[in-house]
């Protein structure tokens, strides 16, 4: 009898964290959307604050590493200082890590590439400039089904001398 308790005991302690960490297992794909509130630093020092919807389709390359993709547009501008910032596009690859928090949630960190294109307009003006650069963040994944997961990130797209542009997102994705 005791020898079946402790053998109980002990698949369900190997079995526990393997269920946690399914929706994080190689082969695992998601797919999804974000609101993006932007900082982008201007060169007059003010920070612009425009919005962007952020779509994310990935695939779990290895147990908890991931790759994605984003494809981002503008919602909204900001006016700073006379200048209109509107954001125009955002690309980007990533690789991010996770750690399985509980059955369906996990932590983050993510690095990767982005290219962003943004307009800016002023009374006599409009500039439009892309850059491009490493990028890095941490988010959570915060499981409410099986399938479905809210998202909340911080993620530093770029940080050059020339320019920075930062974001805090909240989102949801699919798990299949």
């Amino acid at each position: 009898m005791v020898k079946k308790a402790l053998l109980g005991a002990v698949l369900l302690a190997v079995a526990s964290p393997a269920a946690a960490k399914d929706f994080l297992r190689e082969g695992r794909s998601f797919g999804g959307g974000q609101v993006a509130a932007f900082s982008i630093d201007q060169d007059n020092g003010s920070d612009a604050q425009p919005t962007a919807v952020i779509g994310r389709v990935g695939t779990f390359v290895g147990n908890q590493l991931a790759i994605e993709g984003r494809f981002g547009l503008g919602a909204g501008d900001d006016t700073v200082d006379g200048v209109e910032v509107d954001i125009d596009r955002l690309v980007g690859v990533y690789g991010s890590g996770h750690i399985p928090v509980g059955g369906r949630s996990s932590l983050y960190g993510i690095l990767g590439y982005t290219d962003l294109k943004a307009t800016f307009t002023g009374t006599d003006f409009e500039e439009t400039d892309s850059e491009s650069g490493l990028s890095y963040g941490f988010g959570a994944d915060i499981g409410i089904t099986r399938y479905l997961a809210l998202n909340v990130e911080y993620m530093r797209y770029l940080d050059k001398s020339d320019a920075e542009a930062e974001a805090l997102s909240v989102g949801m994705h699919y798990r299949f």
